[in-house]
Order: C-alpha cells, then structure tokens, then sequence
C-alpha cells in the first residue's frame, strides 16, 4: 500500500541555508521528488538523468537549459526532459525548484 506524503507549502521558503539546498519529498520505487532551493547565482551544473525527469519552477527566477534550449523561467514554469537529455539550471533569484524523476520509466539505451 502507498503511503500519502503531504507538503503543505513545496514553494520553499526563498532562503536557502545553503547555496543549493535540497529535501526529498518523495521516494519510491517508480518516482522521486526533490525540492531544490538556490541562492541567486548557483544552480546545478549540465548533467543527464538516467530517466526522464520534470521540473517545475515554484519560486524565483532561473536560467534553465534543457538539450541545446536556453529557457529564461520565472514562476510556473514546468518541462519534461527525457532521459538522457543534458540540462542545467542557474537561479537569477532566490529560487525553488521541484524536480520529479520517472525511475520506473525505461532508461536511456
């Protein structure tokens, strides 16, 4: 049986006690949702997911390059990326950003 996992507010609290913070909000064997809170300037460096992954942007501003597209994303902003896509993410402002991986879904040969 799957348990219900509530997150009353998953906007974050627009400051981070780090540069990049992170809290996993969910995992399990077919999906996990991380909650990532960015000082303005920091970010994720490109890298590739194994499965295809969506973000959404809950807080902020942020630069967000997924594959060869530059994307200037303010709150509200969501993508799918497949598996196997480079993508980054450079906050412009304080940021939120909350990324469910698809670890059910078929990986990338």
């Amino acid at each position: 049986m799957s348990t219900l996992i509530v997150v009353p507010d998953a906007r974050g609290d627009g400051a981070p006690r780090q540069a990049v913070q992170t809290r996993v909000l969910q995992n399990d064997d077919h999906t996990r949702v991380v909650q990532f809170q960015f000082e303005a300037e920091r970010g994720l460096a490109e890298h590739q997911a194994p499965f295809p992954i969506t973000m959404y942007l809950a807080r902020g501003e942020a630069s967000i390059r997924t594959g060869e597209e530059s994307h200037d994303a303010s709150e509200g902003f969501w993508a799918y990326v497949p598996a196997g896509m480079p993508h980054a993410v450079t906050a412009k402002t304080g940021a939120t950003l909350l990324v469910t991986m698809f670890k059910g879904a078929a990986p990338k040969p």
